[in-house]
């Protein structure tokens, strides 16, 4: 897919992505997915943030931000408490 931009900024492209016998809308593939409208901007040299595209990790840490330190400090040690009981479970 190809992302065109003219001279007075209007950006063109293709919102639809064929998957087989279906089409998909790109703006509902996850930021991360290959064929999302981020990534296809991203191949194409452009700034997807300067056209109002968010990143996946935008997107995910939008839950974070009005923690702080602390709290965020305590969720990381939390996670890594709960994958190393994980591990010693062995899964």
């Amino acid at each position: 897919m190809d992302i065109e931009v003219s001279p007075d900024g209007t950006v063109t492209y293709s919102v639809w992505w064929k998957n087989g016998s279906m089409l998909v809308n790109r703006q509902y593939l996850s930021p991360d997915h290959p064929e999302s409208l981020y990534q296809q901007f991203l191949k194409n040299g452009l700034v997807p943030e300067h056209y109002g595209l968010r990143s996946f990790n935008d997107i995910e840490a939008e839950e974070f931000k009005d923690w702080n330190r602390d709290r965020l400090i305590n969720e990381i040690l939390e996670l890594r408490r709960t994958v190393l009981r994980f591990e010693r479970a062995g899964f």
